[in-house]
């Protein structure tokens, strides 16, 4: 006949193995949490390597947590004589006792095992996001740089479009200059060209008159001329013998004299 049962070691029996429960439930709901802050810092590409570094090495210890666990309910250490009697009158096996709490340990220990691999994942992934912002940050301090020498640049071009245009308005303004001195001395030109023209007929005109004057007098010269030799022709001659011998007209009785002048007339 077995004894009855003793409700305090039942109790405290029974709390032990509640209280070893609670410590594996929250474990796991430990390490869900870590899972779910993890996925949120993965997805929302948080920066939070110390964190993700922190929840890592919590990992490692929740782990090795947990194996001190299963050390505790497989290979239990030899206990006093009654706790073993005690054991026996319960029924309870001493190699497994709590069947479905190895099978929760199990499957804690693989969803931890699962979580720390996601963990890895996230931290390679922070320290790539980390290197592309290093490697992104470089990029934008040599854009900086570039901004920084084409406004240099920019400004020295500037300038020298500044002075330029101010060039191009001083060359517009002489231009305009030199264009109103072409037009006065195109029109002064024009003028003179204009006067002498004008000068020329006049002068043309005065020409005309005096070549006109010249052979009128030329005219009345031949008509003088032509008038002389007419009448010239049509007086009648005094000596013949002055035609005939080119001579001094003298009376025919002076040949018949002593002196001669014809003799000494060369």
């Amino acid at each position: 006949m077995l004894p009855a049962s003793i409700p305090e070691i039942r109790v405290i029996y029974e709390s032990i193995q509640s209280d070893m429960k609670t410590n594996l439930e929250q474990l796991k709901n430990r390490a869900i949490s870590l899972l779910i802050e993890t996925n949120e810092y993965y997805l929302l590409e948080k920066k939070k390597a110390i964190e993700v570094e922190m929840y890592h090495n919590a990992f490692i210890t929740l782990l090795e947590w947990l194996q001190v666990q299963r050390k505790r309910y497989i290979g239990r250490n030899k206990e006093r004589w009654s706790t073993e009697v005690w054991n026996f009158l319960w029924g309870k096996e001493e190699g497994n006792n709590h069947p479905e709490i190895l099978k929760k340990l199990d499957l804690i220990e693989e969803q931890l095992l699962s979580y720390s691999a996601k963990f890895n994942d996230v931290k390679e992934t922070l320290a790539k996001n980390t290197e592309r912002e290093e490697t992104t940050q470089k990029y934008i301090q040599k854009m900086g740089a570039l901004q920084d020498e084409i406004k240099k640049i920019e400004g020295l071009y500037e300038d020298e479009i500044h002075s330029l245009k101010n060039q191009l308005e001083d060359f517009k303004q002489r231009e305009k200059d030199l264009e109103r001195q072409i037009s006065l001395l195109n029109e002064k030109y024009t003028g003179k060209q204009k006067e002498k023209s004008q000068r020329e007929v006049e002068l043309e005109q005065e020409l005309n008159r005096l070549r006109k004057d010249l052979q009128s007098q030329s005219n009345k010269k031949n008509e003088l001329y032509n008038k002389m030799k007419q009448q010239k022709k049509q007086a009648p001659q005094v000596n013949p013998q002055f035609d005939e011998y080119g001579h001094i007209p003298m009376a025919s009785e002076a040949k018949r004299t002593m002196f001669n002048p014809n003799k000494y007339i060369r």
